[in-house]
Order: structure tokens, then C-alpha cells, then sequence
């Protein structure tokens, strides 16, 4: 199985278009293939097409609810409030891998700071995307109006 492919055949290059990924960062993005991105949710995320249907979500991550709207900082375009609050309540390194699903089907691997310094072009879909760094488990979800669960996934993860 073929696990990564181009920003374009997964629909979401136009996604870092605006604002305007820098090239080092953009190169840091990498697209997992569907049948890859599939495969990844289904064993590690969710065996549901989407986390909202998924009726156990709870066996799977410890989720709390942050009291932070991060749609407030996207719609009015402040670039820092996100990374700010992340930084105080999550304790990873730059340079660690994170995986970001908007769906089933559609995920990318890149890193915590490449995250933390595009979260806007991210969150550009914001119907439940999940943000998993398989080494340590921390997750978030992100939603619709600005909500944001904030854990741990309960079991390691498989690649």
C-alpha cells in the first residue's frame, strides 16, 4: 500500500493557499494516499466514516472541552491566539510528528510547528478534524464553532 501521496490528489492543497504556506513548511506537509488514510482512521481513529457518528468515542479518547473558541482567532485572523493556548496546555516538541485527518480519507503527516504555525489553513474544514501524535497519543478534535476536545487516544497506535 502506497502510504503517501500529493496535497492535490487528496483535495486540500488549495486549503494552504490562504494564507500562504511557506515552501519549507508546505514541503513538511505530506499527504497519506486514501487507501493509506483509510486504513490509518479505521485502526487508529474511528472504524465510523466520521468521528461524529462514531458511538464509543469515548473508549476510545479521553477528551476534555477546552474553554477556548479557536474560531474567534480564525475568523479575525489572529495568527498567535491558537498557538499560544496550545503551547501552555500541550507539552510536545516542534520537530514531533503529528497526523491531522479532516476525514477517512483525506490525512496528512507533518509536524507539531508546522501545525501550530499554519492552524488556520488546517482548520479551513472544521466539521471534526483530528490532530493524533502517535508517539505520545495527544489528540484534539476540533468543531464546529470553535469548540475543541482536548486528550489522550486510550491504546497506541498502529502505522
Amino acid at each position: 500500500m502506497q502510504k503517501y501521496t500529493s496535497l492535490d490528489n487528496v483535495g486540500v492543497s488549495w486549503f494552504f493557499d490562504d494564507p500562504v504556506v511557506s515552501k519549507d513548511d508546505l514541503k513538511s506537509i505530506r499527504a497519506f494516499s486514501s487507501e493509506y488514510s483509510f486504513d490509518y482512521w479505521t485502526h487508529n481513529i474511528c472504524p465510523e466514516r466520521h468521528l461524529m457518528l462514531d458511538a464509543n468515542l469515548d473508549q476510545r479518547f479521553s477528551f476534555k472541552k477546552a474553554e477556548y473558541c479557536w474560531e474567534n482567532d480564525w475568523n479575525s485572523g489572529n495568527i498567535n491566539g491558537l498557538p499560544d493556548f496550545l503551547k501552555k496546555h500541550v507539552d510536545l516538541l516542534e520537530d514531533e510528528i503529528i497526523v491531522y485527518f479532516w476525514s477517512r480519507g483525506c490525512g496528512v503527516e507533518t509536524t507539531w510547528g508546522v501545525f501550530l504555525r499554519n492552524w488556520i489553513n488546517f482548520l479551513f474544514e472544521d466539521e471534526a478534524p483530528i490532530l493524533l501524535c502517535p508517539c505520545t497519543r495527544f489528540s484534539v478534535m476540533f468543531g464546529p464553532g470553535g469548540y475543541m476536545l482536548i486528550g489522550s487516544k486510550n491504546s497506541e497506535c498502529t502505522d
